[in-house]
């Protein structure tokens, strides 16, 4: 799910009207690297969700 995710809002924040065009382009950027090991998981965690399938995607996409 956040491989399809990212890349999505990636687009949608490359195309805000920002000045400078430059701030666009980092929240591009930043919308496009994959999640952190620590939030990723603490987040999961704590609302609840599958903490071993959050861990494996986060190392998946870490590794992609």
């Amino acid at each position: 799910m956040i491989l399809l995710i990212t890349p999505i809002a990636a687009v949608l924040c490359v195309q805000l009207p920002l000045q400078p065009i430059e701030l666009a382009l980092g929240f591009g950027l930043l919308a496009c690297m994959p999640t952190t090991l620590s939030s990723g998981v603490s987040l999961t965690q704590t609302v609840g969700g599958n903490v071993p399938l959050a861990l494996a995607l986060t190392v998946t996409s870490n590794l992609l």
